[in-house]
C-alpha cells in the first residue's frame, strides 16, 4: 500500500489519468485469467499487438543499420554473442563465463539426445526484461539475425521467437505468470532442403518444447526433446497430437500446421502441472497414442526419468569444462562471431564422439551412418580390451561425422554477407586444420615457421616435423588404462 500511495504522489494531473488506466487495464487482465487453458494471441490480443509491435520495430532497426563488414573484432566486445561471452570470460566475468557454459551444456546435450532428453535453465524478469546470464532475452534472439544465415523458413521461425519473446515479458508485466505458464511448441520444419541444410536430425523430426514459468521476478525456462514421429521411417505424428492436446483443452489451432505451430502461445494453469514439464510431456504421449516422449518405446516413470535427464547434464559438466576452457584459450583467434560458433561445433562433435563411445545409451546415428559404424567398432574394441584399434576407430568417427545441436546453417559464412569461407581468401591466413597425428582442431596459418598441436603437442618448424607429440587425449588415456593392468612377473615368467 506504501508503494501504492508513493506512486499516487509521484504522478502529476497529466500523468494521473494515464496511470489509472494502466492500473485499469492491467487489473481486467488479471481478472480474465481463470483456471483454463487459453490461447495467449486470442485471450490478450492488446498484449498480443504489443507484442507484434515491439517485434516488428525492432527488425525494422536492424534492416536500417544494415550489413557491416568485420574485418577485426577487439580484444573485448561489449555484445551479447558467443565470441563476446568467450572474451569476457577470459577477462574474469563470471556473468560471461556461466553464458559460455551455458551454451556449451546445450550443444552437448542437443547433439547427443535428439529426442526423450530435458532440461532447464534459471531466467529473471528485471525491470520487465526477461534475463538471461545477465543478458536480455530480445539482445539473444538480435545474435541470431545479425550473424546467422537464414533462410525464408527458418527466418519465419526467428521471426515467431522474437514476437513470442516480447509476448512473454507483456505477459509477467501484466500478471498472467502469476497464475499460468506459457507453452510453446517448435516442430521440425517440412521443407526438406531446411531440414537438410539446418542439420535437424530426420530420424526423429524432433519437436522441442519450452514451457516458462514464473514466480515473482524469477522464471524457469524448461525445455523438453519430443519425437514428432514413434519411428525413423514412421509418418509424422507431431502437429495431430498437439491439436489434440489443444483442442482437449478447447483451443483450436487451425488452419495451422506444423510449420506455423511456433507461433502459438499457451497458458496453462499452473495448478495441472505440478510437476513442470513432465506433466506436459505425460500429455503429449497420451494424444499419441502411447509413445514415451513421441516415440514407440515402452512407458517410463516421469518425474524418475526427468531425474535421469539431470543426471545427464552433471555427467556431461567435465566435458562442458574442457570445451570452454578450450574456447578461452582461442578466444584472440575468433575474427566474427560465426568463428566462435563454428568452433564449438568443432569441439563439442569431438568430444561427444569420445562420449559415444564411453555411453552407450548414446544413439549412435546422432553422428550420421559412417561415423556410427566407426563408433560402434570402437565400442567392440574397447569391450575387448583392444585400446589401440578402439582409438584408430574413434579417430575414424571424429572424421566422417555429421552431427548438429540447435540448428545451424551447415555452410554458413563467417560473414553472412560475403559469398566466401571464413577461412580462405584475404580475410584471413589462419584456418582450422586436422593434427595428422590425433585429429585434434588447430586454428592456425598453414604456412607459419612454427605450428603446434594443443592436444598431443606435435610441432612442426619450417616445414619438418620435429615431434609427433604424444598422441593426444585418446593415447593417453589408452595407455593410462594399459599401465593399470596388472603385469605378471617376468622373473617368475623365465624360472616356469
Amino acid at each position: 500500500m506504501a508503494a501504492l500511495a508513493e506512486s499516487y504522489v509521484q504522478c502529476s494531473p497529466l500523468d494521473f489519468d494515464l496511470w489509472e488506466s494502466e492500473l485499469t487495464q492491467s487489473q481486467d487482465i488479471i481478472e480474465k485469467t481463470d483456471d483454463s487453458w487459453m490461447l495467449a494471441s486470442h485471450e490478450f490480443p492488446e498484449l498480443w499487438s504489443s507484442a507484434s509491435a515491439k517485434a516488428t520495430k525492432f527488425l525494422g532497426s536492424l534492416s536500417m543499420r544494415g550489413q557491416v563488414e568485420v574485418s577485426h573484432v577487439p580484444e573485448h566486445v561489449s555484445d551479447t554473442t558467443l565470441l563476446a561471452g568467450i572474451q569476457s570470460a577470459r577477462h574474469g566475468d563470471a556473468h560471461s563465463l556461466s553464458m559460455v557454459k551455458t551454451n556449451v551444456m546445450t550443444d552437448v546435450s542437443e547433439r547427443l539426445y535428439k529426442v526423450a532428453h530435458q532440461s532447464k535453465v534459471a531466467l529473471q524478469f528485471e525491470q520487465g526484461k526477461l534475463i538471461q546470464n545477465n543478458r536480455h532475452l530480445i539482445d539473444i534472439h538480435r545474435n541470431t539475425f545479425e550473424n546467422m544465415t537464414l533462410n525464408s523458413v527458418m527466418r519465419k521461425r526467428s521471426e515467431h521467437e522474437l514476437r513470442n519473446a516480447y509476448m512473454f515479458e507483456e505477459l509477467h508485466e501484466a500478471g498472467v505468470l502469476q497464475t499460468h505458464a506459457a507453452l510453446v511448441f517448435s516442430c521440425a520444419p517440412k521443407d526438406e532442403a531446411t531440414l537438410r541444410d539446418y542439420g535437424f536430425y530426420a530420424d526423429t523430426a524432433s519437436c522441442s518444447i519450452q514451457m516458462l514459468r514464473a514466480d515473482g521476478s524469477s522464471a524457469i525456462l524448461e525445455t523438453a526433446m519430443v519425437a514428432g514421429k514413434k519411428t525413423p521411417h514412421g509418418i509424422r505424428h507431431d502437429e495431430a497430437t498437439i491439436k489434440a492436446l489443444a483442442s482437449d483443452e478447447d483451443i483450436d489451432l487451425l488452419p495451422s500446421d506444423s510449420d506455423d505451430m511456433l507461433q502459438f502461445i499457451m497458458l496453462v494453469p499452473k495448478s495441472e502441472i505440478p510437476n513442470g514439464m513432465s506433466d506436459i510431456i505425460r500429455r503429449y504421449d497420451q494424444k499419441a497414442g502411447g509413445t514415451f516422449y513421441g516415440q514407440d518405446a515402452p512407458s517410463q516413470d516421469y518425474l524418475a526419468y526427468a531425474e535421469i535427464c539431470h543426471q545427464r547434464d552433471a555427467q556431461f559438466m567435465p566435458m562442458v569444462e574442457s570445451i570452454t576452457n578450450q574456447l578461452l584459450h582461442e578466444a584472440a583467434g575468433f575474427k566474427n562471431p560465426i568463428d566462435a560458433i563454428k568452433r564449438l561445433d568443432e569441439l563439442s562433435e569431438r568430444y561427444c564422439v569420445d562420449k559415444g563411445i564411453e555411453d552407450k545409451s548414446i544413439d549412435v546415428a546422432v553422428f550420421g551412418a559412417e561415423a556410427a559404424f566407426h563408433i560402434q567398432q570402437a565400442r567392440d574394441f574397447m569391450a575387448r580390451g583392444e585400446y589401440y584399434l578402439a582409438s584408430q576407430s574413434a579417430l575414424q568417427a571424429k572424421q566422417t561425422a555429421t552431427s548438429s545441436s540447435c540448428p545451424f546453417f551447415r555452410n554458413a559464412n563467417s560473414d553472412p554477407s560475403s559469398g566466401e569461407d571464413s577461412g580462405s581468401g584475404a580475410q584471413s591466413e589462419k584456418k582450422w586444420m586436422n593434427c595428422p597425428y590425433c585429429a585434434a582442431k588447430v586454428f592456425g596459418d598453414p604456412c607459419a615457421t612454427k605450428l603446434s598441436c594443443w592436444d598431443c603437442k606435435a610441432a612442426v618448424v619450417n616445414g619438418k616435423v620435429v615431434s609427433i607429440g604424444d598422441g593426444g587425449r585418446a593415447k593417453r588415456r589408452e595407455n593410462k588404462k594399459r599401465d593399470l593392468k596388472p603385469q605378471v612377473n617376468s622373473e617368475y615368467a623365465l624360472a616356469e
